[in-house]
């Protein structure tokens, strides 16, 4: 069904649009904060996109896709890139409102440092992969910036949502990548799938997400 996709991603959006209205959490007051950094996020992660896209390290299938494509990518493809960061922030609004506990605080700064060294050798022994390689790089970047630079509060408050928002991303990715809307080729990953979901793509969500609240945070605090 062409209209796979485009359900997918409004499953991603409709939820977050009416509960943003809670009278507790009133994330609709923030959404100014959100939309700057997920045009400039959704920007550089277009570009990731096109050239995966271009090289063939994967494609969509047509069967499954609107047909308009723009940069040889269905106009799903750019609607995920503001819905799926929103949906995201969504997640680490609600639960920082309604669960006031850190409960990772003490663990976030450990739990970074691991995955950036996870990242790093995973990358550098990948260098072949593509797709590996260049998640996994873009991801120590990521990691060793906000390592360095986020403090303790936002990193915890992070990692219990990104461990939350695995729950809708093996349900979404899930039939994204088992019907499959997008296909990889697997010669440039390490084939290591999480049901059907590719390892990679774990990284690629972590990315997404750590950026978009980065910038979020930034706008935060920079716009009364």
């Amino acid at each position: 069904m062409k209209f796979t996709y485009l359900i997918l991603n409004l499953f991603t959006l409709i939820p977050v649009m009416i509960f943003s209205f809670d009278r507790k959490l009133r994330f609709h007051e923030k959404w100014k904060y959100t939309f700057p950094g997920i045009l400039i996020v959704g920007s550089l992660f277009t570009i990731w996109d096109y050239y995966f896209t271009l090289n063939k390290i994967w494609y969509f299938n047509p069967a499954y896709v609107l047909d308009f494509r723009l940069f040889l990518m269905p106009v799903e493809e750019y609607l995920f890139f503001l819905f799926t960061p929103f949906a995201c922030l969504f997640i680490y609004e609600s639960i920082n409102q309604y669960y006031r506990k850190d409960w990772l605080l003490k663990v976030a700064k450990p739990l970074t440092l691991f995955f950036l060294m996870l990242s790093i050798g995973i990358a550098i022994s990948n260098i072949d992969k593509t797709y590996t390689a260049v998640n996994f790089s873009v991801l120590t970047i990521v990691l060793s910036i906000t390592f360095l630079f986020a403090p303790n509060k936002i990193l915890g408050q992070f990692w219990l949502a990104f461990f939350v928002h695995l729950i809708p991303f093996w349900i979404i990715n899930g039939v994204l990548t088992s019907w499959p809307v997008i296909v990889y080729n697997n010669n440039e990953n390490l084939n290591i799938r999480v049901g059907s979901i590719p390892l990679e793509d774990h990284a690629y969500s972590l990315i997404l997400f750590l950026s978009n609240l980065c910038a979020y945070e930034w706008f935060k605090k920079e716009k009364p």
